[in-house]
């Protein structure tokens, strides 16, 4: 059975976008999903439990817009980006 991963309403005390326009909505739940994503790919999560199966809603909460600019941000941090060292053994795209 699949895991839907989508984001929820505004959590009690977040209030980094409150003001007019709705911008949770709009950009805070984008950006909550694509923080999870990305936490899912880089912590290791899917290859200690290979079996799951992950659907994120609104593809990734826009992962995919800032997928080359993480590949190019992992390419020049190198290890430290892993701070200990890589949870993975895989590229995580």
């Amino acid at each position: 059975m699949p895991i839907f991963i989508h984001p929820s309403v505004k959590p009690h005390g977040f209030n980094a976008l409150e003001g007019p326009y709705d911008l949770f909505r709009s950009i805070g739940r984008e950006f909550d999903l694509s923080l999870a994503t990305l936490r899912l790919l880089c912590r290791g999560v899917l290859e200690e439990f290979p079996d799951l199966t992950f659907i994120v809603a609104h593809f990734g909460g826009g992962y995919s817009t800032i997928k080359e600019r993480m590949d190019r941000y992992i390419r020049t941090m190198g290890a430290s980006f892993w701070y200990k060292k890589p949870l993975i053994s895989e590229p995580y795209l």
